[in-house]
């Protein structure tokens, strides 16, 4: 089982969410060369799809979020906007990070 904070508990997910949680940069680099949108939902389960940067948000991955920060990833999502997820599950470096790169803080 994989649990992804209060996102839910997951028997499996992809290998790309893997790859995000754990800051593995050599997968994403891999995943991009092939076409990957950074900005496009990751189907976690049937009923549950989240951003790269929201994953990476949410489990305080520091090394991917900089990794999709640097590589064009919305910081301003409108369902999800990263200042919001930064203060809700990160620390003060996640959020200085996030808003030094863009992050509406009146989001």
């Amino acid at each position: 089982m994989i649990q992804l904070k209060d996102l839910g508990k997951f028997e499996s997910v992809p290998k790309i969410v893997i790859d995000i949680i754990e800051g593995n940069i050599s997968g994403l680099e891999l995943e991009l060369s092939t076409g990957w949108d950074i900005n496009e939902p990751i189907e976690v389960s049937e009923y549950s799809d989240h951003s790269p940067l929201e994953l990476a948000l949410v489990m305080c991955c520091i090394p991917s979020i900089q990794w999709l920060v640097e590589h064009g990833a919305v910081l301003n999502d409108e369902e999800n906007p990263s200042f919001l997820l930064a203060v809700r599950y990160g620390n003060k470096e996640i959020i200085d990070y996030v808003v030094a790169h863009g992050a509406n803080v009146h989001a």
